[in-house]
């Protein structure tokens, strides 16, 4: 109240105890007087009136536009998670913005669905590789097709997570198997080549059986098995399978296999050409395996770099409007007044 303050002064500047201790019997700072004292001093009564608070400026806080964009695309792709959208939004130029922010944002709107990890007890001793098709990985799952059931079989590249090759099957055999090996090394001009990757499966019945070994040995392809009892080896491949039927074979019923291998097809191509991979620092398996790695994390920092840059400007440019139009400054403190 501006009569207390003026009143507080006189009190303080005409009674016979020092500023200092009428100040502590009035329970007020001698600083917080002084001050008062001055602003009376220069500006009146109306020195004595408080200013408005000036807001306070978060330089990085996301832009409404930002903002919008997130959700925007969150709700038009219900099945991406806040990593998947992150990865997009900043891709297609939409909003670049790091993981926690899109998370909290989506979590805040109740757009994210919590996610559990299971952390493995078995990561040490699993198959690793250090290029492109280094060590390639082979199993099998099951499809529920019709009334009954078929099979996909998949060979990942271990270092890039990408798909090498795959069939949905009525029959889960060795030849079976073989026709997806022979499909990727013929894709890739294998036979031609002294260096061929080395395969690593499970211990199933179509990976040991003679006729498979006798395929990879007569082409000079070096075969690894899993540890037994240990399914984690094959750890990368399970997580496509997992990833393959949440996000498209449970959402399906597929009527024949005809369809089955339209959809599973289409997501394959997808999960190589279009989808980030958490495990290879998000990016997709495609741009790991040819390369691209250091130049797609450049570009993204220069991104980041610029985001931050222009949402700084944009956050002071909002704070300076705001704070033009809702205050009216009774005085200036910093600036010196000549009588």
């Amino acid at each position: 109240d501006v009569h207390l303050k003026k009143e507080l002064i006189d009190i303080i500047e005409n009674c016979l105890l020092p500023a200092k201790r009428a100040s502590q019997v009035l329970g007020l700072k001698l600083k917080r007087f002084y001050r008062w004292r001055k602003d009376c001093t220069l500006f009146g009564v109306d020195g004595l009136v408080d200013e408005k608070p000036i807001a306070k400026v978060i330089p990085n806080k996301l832009l409404t536009e930002e903002e919008e964009a997130i959700y925007e695309y969150a709700r038009f792709h219900p099945k991406q998670r806040h990593r998947e959208i992150q990865f997009n939004l900043d891709r297609g130029g939409l909003a670049t913005a790091s993981f926690s922010s899109v998370y909290r944002r989506l979590k805040k709107k109740g757009l994210i669905k919590e996610h559990h990890l299971k952390i493995s007890k078995h990561k040490k001793g699993r198959p690793t590789a250090t290029y492109a098709h280094e060590i390639w990985l082979v199993d099998i799952t099951f499809v529920p097709v019709g009334n009954g059931f078929w099979y996909l079989i998949a060979v990942i590249d271990l270092y890039s997570r990408y798909i090498e090759g795959s069939d949905l099957s009525a029959t889960m055999t060795s030849k079976d198997v073989q026709k997806v090996i022979d499909f990727a090394l013929l894709q890739y001009g294998f036979y031609e080549k002294e260096d061929k990757p080395k395969i690593h499966s499970d211990n199933g019945s179509q990976m040991k059986a003679k006729s498979f070994k006798a395929f990879l040995k007569d082409l000079g392809i070096l075969n690894e098995y899993s540890r037994p009892h240990v399914p984690e080896d094959q750890a990368v491949l399970e997580r496509f399978f997992r990833t393959i039927k949440q996000g498209e074979v449970y959402h399906q019923e597929y009527e024949n296999h005809y369809q089955a291998k339209d959809g599973i097809s289409e997501f394959i191509n997808y999960y190589n050409h279009r989808r980030p991979h958490q495990g290879i620092g998000f990016i997709t398996p495609y741009e790991k395996l040819t390369g691209q790695k250091e130049r797609i994390f450049k570009e993204r920092k220069t991104r980041a770099i610029v985001a931050q840059e222009m949402r700084k400007i944009m956050n002071r440019r909002e704070i300076n409007t705001d704070t033009s139009e809702e205050m009216t400054p009774v005085k200036n403190r910093n600036k010196k007044i000549f009588v």
